[in-house]
């Protein structure tokens, strides 16, 4: 870091300029700062959505909920603090939400998507990957959202505990649990 920057308060975040250039739109036009939110951080939003709910419509969904609900979100903001982790906890807030909304797709049209994702592909790594999003799948929505939280998005303890509002302890506590019957799914 160089001298001139200076490390943000929250985790050692250096301050981006063009993050600045996006604060400075949030108070002065809202519509322009969500446009510029969506441009930037929809791929963010979709990947977090995606490992949350294994499906790509759903997270798409998920996509649109976030930037459409973003103008109410934006009072709760901090604009002190950095953008990403923020947009994320929006997506995985919304992810869960849809997961424990929807009924889970039939096992069939699981194997579907899988299948069509085999037949392009059939090296080991690529069915290593398979089965474990299908140990994923199993998974309660709680469970798979705080793997992919912690293991995937890196997400401290306390973090995900802020996010799910619970304890840090309670975390760490439902993580060995994922992680356990994960374990268990993937050794079938």
């Amino acid at each position: 870091m160089s001298t001139n920057q200076k490390a943000h308060p929250m985790r050692g975040h250096v301050p981006d300029p063009a993050e600045d250039l996006l604060l400075g739109d949030a108070l002065d036009d809202p519509a322009h700062f969500v446009s510029n939110l969506h441009s930037r951080y929809s791929g963010l939003v979709f990947g977090v959505a995606y490992r949350i709910t294994g499906s790509a419509s759903d997270a798409q969904d998920v996509v649109q909920n976030v930037f459409l609900k973003l103008p109410a979100s934006l009072r709760s903001f901090d604009l002190r603090r950095p953008i990403a982790p923020w947009i994320k906890r929006l997506a995985a807030r919304a992810a869960l939400d849809l997961a424990r909304t929807t009924r889970r797709r039939s096992d069939r049209e699981r194997r579907a998507d899988h299948g069509r994702e085999d037949v392009q592909d059939v090296e080991e790594a690529i069915l290593a990957r398979v089965a474990l999003r299908a140990a994923l799948d199993r998974l309660p929505a709680e469970m798979r959202a705080i793997i992919v939280l912690k293991e995937i998005e890196g997400y401290t303890n306390a973090e995900i505990a802020e996010m799910l509002q619970i304890t840090p302890a309670n975390a760490a506590v439902r993580l060995h649990r994922a992680w356990k019957r994960l374990l268990k799914h993937v050794d079938r």
